[in-house]
C-alpha cells in the first residue's frame, strides 16, 4: 500500500513545512518539504552547547527559504537520502548595546546526506555568501564534507578594517588601529580535532593569501608592539613573498622585499627549513630606540 501526500504539513518546534510525496507500506519514502520565512534566530538551539555558549549574545536575524527531498528506505539500520537546499537574503547579526552590526547576509547552499546516507559521505556547500561589517563587505564560498572527520574548503575576500573587527568580535589583543587591508585568501583540508586551537593550526589546511595594505596602523596588546603606516602586498602559501613592503617601527621607517620559504610552517612550530632571501632597507638606525621603544632617545640623530 501507498499513502501519498498532496499537501501535507509538518511541524517541527516552531517551524513549519509543506510536505509532498508518499510512503509505501515497507517504508520506502518519496517525500519533498518546503519551508519558508523560517526564522534563522531559533537556529541556535540546534548547536552543541559548547558553541551556543561563545555565541550567546550575538543576535542573528532573518528568514530563510529551504526545499529539501528525503528519498529511500527508513529503518533502523537504514537511512534515506537527505537533500536540502537553502538561501538566506538581507539577513543581519547584531550585538546588544554595540553601533556594528554584520547586514546584507545573503548566501545560497545545500545538505546532502552523499551516496551512503551516512556521516561520512554527508556535506554542506555554501555556494556563494557575502555581507558587510561595518563600511567593510565580504564575500566567498565553503564547504564541509565527511562528518566523522571534517574537511573543509572555504574562500573568502574583502576589505579588513581592524578597528572595526576589534569592536564588534571584542579582540582585545588589539589596542589601536587606523587603516585597513585587502584579503583575498583560500584554504582547504582536514580541520583540526581540537576543542581549542589556534591560527597556527589551520597550517595544515595550506592556506593561501593576497594582502594589500592600505596606510594600516595597529598596536598590540596596549602598544607593546605598534606598527605604522604599512603599505605595500604579501603574498602567503608554503612561501611568503614581500612585495614593495613599507612600514613604521619605534621611528624608524622601514622597506621590505623578498621571498621567505616555509615561514608560516616554521612560525608554527613545524619541522621545517626556513629559507629567505630579500632586501631590507631603513631611514636609519637607532639600535636602542628599537630596543627600548623611547622616541626621546633617538632624538637629534
Amino acid at each position: 500500500t501507498l499513502t501519498s501526500f498532496s499537501r501535507g504539513s509538518l511541524e517541527i518546534d516552531d517551524y513549519k513545512f509543506t510536505i509532498q510525496g508518499s510512503v509505501s507500506s515497507n517504508d520506502m519514502l518519496d517525500l519533498t518539504l518546503t519551508g519558508e520565512n523560517l526564522d534563522i534566530a531559533g537556529l541556535r538551539k540546534y548547536l552543541p552547547e559548547e558553541l551556543i555558549s561563545k555565541i550567546s549574545g550575538y543576535n542573528p536575524s532573518d528568514l530563510m527559504q529551504v526545499n529539501g527531498s528525503i528519498k529511500g528506505l527508513a529503518s533502523r539500520t537504514s537511512m534515506p537520502g537527505i537533500s536540502v537546499f537553502f538561501t538566506l537574503n538581507n539577513g543581519s547579526i547584531s550585538l546588544p548595546d554595540n553601533p556594528l552590526n554584520i547586514n546584507g547576509i545573503a548566501l545560497e547552499g545545500s545538505f546532502t546526506s552523499g551516496s551512503g546516507q551516512v556521516p561520512s559521505t554527508s556535506s554542506i556547500t555554501v555556494n556563494s555568501f557575502s555581507g558587510s561589517l561595518g563600511s567593510a563587505l565580504y564575500s566567498g564560498s565553503l564547504s564541509l564534507s565527511n562528518f566523522d572527520s571534517l574537511n573543509g574548503f572555504i574562500q573568502m575576500k574583502g576589505k579588513v578594517i581592524p578597528s572595526e573587527l576589534k569592536e564588534f568580535f571584542d579582540i582585545k589583543i588589539i589596542s589601536s588601529s587606523s587603516g585597513s587591508f585587502d584579503i583575498s585568501v583560500s584554504l582547504e583540508g582536514a580541520l583540526p580535532e581540537k576543542e581549542r586551537f589556534s591560527a597556527w593550526d589551520l597550517i595544515d589546511m595550506e592556506p593561501e593569501a593576497d594582502i594589500a595594505f592600505n596606510n594600516l596602523s595597529i598596536g598590540f596588546k596596549n602598544e607593546e608592539l605598534r606598527l605604522e603606516r604599512i603599505s605595500g602586498k604579501l603574498a602567503v602559501g608554503d612561501t611568503v613573498t614581500a612585495d614593495d613592503l613599507e612600514f613604521g617601527f619605534r621611528d624608524h621607517r622601514f622597506r621590505l622585499e623578498g621571498v621567505f620559504r616555509n615561514l608560516p610552517a616554521w612560525l608554527a612550530g613545524k619541522p621545517v627549513i626556513l629559507a629567505a632571501s630579500g632586501k631590507l632597507q631603513c631611514d636609519r638606525l637607532v639600535p636602542e630606540l628599537l630596543i627600548s621603544g623611547d622616541e626621546d632617545s633617538g632624538s637629534g640623530n
